[in-house]
């Protein structure tokens, strides 16, 4: 690539336009353990991914799963409905 290119703008196959020159990093983390709570046809379900060795780390992502839940219900609901 020559300098005349650089910082110019490339179109993904997707359509999304990306930086030349530019590192994208993807890192996975393994969330073995799952649990579901809640009914699907009911309320709405919560799946929850997370790693039984780090108690506090499920404890944070558990309380903002159920924080995007409940807006997520709010959101959702019919007029004049509580939500729930």
């Amino acid at each position: 690539m020559s300098d005349k290119d650089e910082g110019k703008i490339e179109q993904t196959p997707s359509g999304a336009e990306t930086p030349k020159n530019t590192t994208i990093t993807l890192i996975r983390t393994e969330l073995s353990d799952v649990v579901e709570i809640g009914t699907p046809g009911k309320a709405g379900s919560l799946k929850l991914h997370f790693d039984a060795a780090d108690v506090a780390g499920a404890m944070v992502r558990l309380k903002v799963a159920v924080q995007i839940l409940t807006e997520a219900r709010r959101l959702t609901a019919p007029p004049g409905g509580d939500g729930k």
